[in-house]
């Protein structure tokens, strides 16, 4: 089945649509592909004063508001959108835009098994690529039907093996079913498709520890932080195999550093907590853990 177009302006990340469409949204594009997301905020604001129920230009504010740490906010904007792809779909069941723009909200929202079913959706309406099938795997595997988050995965690698996004939702999927090794793997082929891309190499310092592979889990990460010095992950992922190799002084001043830099980063807080833990300073860990649930319910 060919793809069907939306009507309701999803914009050019989810397929182009019109001219007048594209130049509104292409501007709020790279906003967010430069990480300015207070502007994108703005933008968006003035964007849907203009053009209501725009759903790419909602679904680009629900998620600069979340970028920005406005957790509520951004929860009512993924609410809204939700909404809006749901009218859209009760005007047309095969808007393949639509469903998938739906399947992001309802997984940003944690309702993840309704946020398979409209993945599931989308690529029966026709949505390309591999993207929707790693989102409908990584919604699956949080829904705790990590076999068939596994076979989408898989779907989306085959689909394009090139594909960074598809091996890392693998490697998510199998280190949830506690097979980090070969999450591991999954995180170095989504490394080799994405060099440039810091995440990537802190996925794999993540899957590594896991693995108990320490050291190397401390190598990716350094790989990281020689592209994002800044990152709150690779600096927390670091600490993390620092304090299983018994490092735990340098361990500590790496927590340190990072909360001081980035004290909304919920992994800098979890992974000081459990260094102090280790050096047996249990009430400054128990702080530290509290404080990381606060910023991330879901840990």
């Amino acid at each position: 089945m060919g793809r069907r177009r939306s009507r309701t302006g999803i914009g050019p990340r989810a397929g182009k649509t019109s001219d007048g469409e594209n130049a509104l949204s292409l501007p709020i594009v790279e906003l967010l592909e430069g990480e300015r997301y207070a502007e994108a905020v703005a933008a968006c604001d003035r964007a849907l004063a203009a053009h209501p129920g725009h759903i790419y230009i909602s679904s680009a504010r629900a998620i600069s508001l979340k970028h920005l740490g406005r957790d509520e906010e951004a929860a009512r904007g993924f609410e809204e959108l939700a909404g809006l792809c749901r009218a859209a779909l009760d005007s047309d069941a095969g808007d393949a835009e639509a469903a998938e723009h739906m399947a992001r909200a309802l997984h940003m929202l944690g309702r993840h098994a309704e946020a398979a079913v409209a993945a599931g959706a989308a690529i029966k309406a026709g949505s390309m690529g591999a993207e929707m099938h790693a989102q409908r795997g990584c919604s699956l595997s949080n829904a705790g039907r990590h076999e068939e988050a596994l076979e989408s995965c898989r779907a989306a690698a085959g689909i394009d093996p090139h594909d960074g996004g598809a091996w890392a939702a693998m490697s998510r999927v199998l280190n949830s079913m506690g097979r980090h090794s070969e999450a591991a793997s999954c995180n170095a082929r989504a490394a080799r498709a994405e060099p440039r891309d810091a995440g990537q190499l802190v996925g794999l310092g993540y899957s590594l520890y896991k693995a108990g592979r320490h050291a190397e889990a401390v190598e990716a990460c350094d790989r990281a932080l020689a592209i994002d010095g800044a990152s709150a992950d690779a600096h927390a992922a670091r600490a993390r195999a620092l304090d299983a190799l018994g490092r735990r002084r340098d361990a500590l001043a790496c927590c340190r550093d990072i909360v001081r830099a980035d004290p909304k980063s919920a992994a800098a807080w979890t992974a000081r907590g459990f260094v102090l833990q280790d050096l047996g300073l249990h009430r400054r860990a128990a702080r530290s853990l509290g404080r990381a649930i606060r910023l991330d319910p879901g840990l």
